[in-house]
């Protein structure tokens, strides 16, 4: 029985078959980048002009926005958000076969950070949490935990008591110079507070943000960080 699961091979695994006909409403934008913490495009761009990697917005109402990340024709995410309360939030859910259980990913949005909480089974049915990952500007730390250990209603103030319950913390910090992002990564038991891991990788992001790494870091091209 695996006893954690890491939120960046589950994050990433999910496909949304839905590409672009063409024919946006409206409402619908395209961007080559976004603003994750006001999910508000950059760097607009005409549907004439699209090329890989791009972005969706479909602003639906003043607080819902569907978001669609189109990294190449076969990578593709989709999110349906809503704001309530000035956070935005997102829930998708994400089978695993082999696992024979369902993870369920909740999504809060503040102006200056992020939370998901992956759950193993739904959290309303005795579902158990399995990461929760905090993200803002600098840093992002995913805590991971034993299976059916943390019992907690999703909540966008769930409060750091879960994260005393945690096996291991994982944290990355990065910078972007020149079109390469080096990412800084430490592997920390919670328990013991002995260093698991501790390493650096590269990736070249080109003109793109940290958030595309955040959404399909799987896909980025790695570099030598010597160079």
């Amino acid at each position: 029985m695996k006893k954690f699961t890491f939120i960046m091979v589950v994050w990433l695994n999910f496909l949304s078959c839905r590409p672009s006909d063409g024919s946006p409403s409206s409402d619908t934008r395209f961007y080559s980048d976004i603003e994750l913490f006001t999910l508000e495009g950059v760097n607009e761009m005409l549907p004439s002009e699209l090329k890989y990697p791009y972005i969706q917005i479909d602003f639906i109402s003043e607080n819902k926005r569907d978001i669609t990340y189109y990294f190449d024709k076969n990578t593709v995410y989709s999110r349906k958000y809503e704001r309530r309360d000035s956070i935005w939030s997102s829930l998708h859910k994400v089978i695993d076969a082999e696992e024979g259980a369902t993870f369920y990913f909740y999504e809060y949005i503040s102006a200056n950070w992020r939370m998901v909480l992956e759950y193993k089974n739904d959290p309303r049915k005795n579902g158990s949490l399995s990461t929760l990952t905090l993200l803002d500007r600098q840093r992002k730390a995913t805590y991971v935990f034993e299976e059916d250990m943390v019992r907690i209603k999703p909540s966008s103030d769930i409060g750091l008591y879960p994260l005393r319950r945690s096996l291991r913390e994982e944290l990355y910090d990065w910078n972007i110079h020149e079109g390469i992002l080096m990412l800084n990564e430490t592997y920390i038991n919670t328990q013991t507070r002995e260093i698991e891991y501790k390493g650096r990788k590269c990736y070249h992001v080109g003109s793109l943000s940290y958030f595309w790494w955040t959404m399909a870091g799987h896909k980025l091209a790695k570099v030598d960080c010597a160079n």
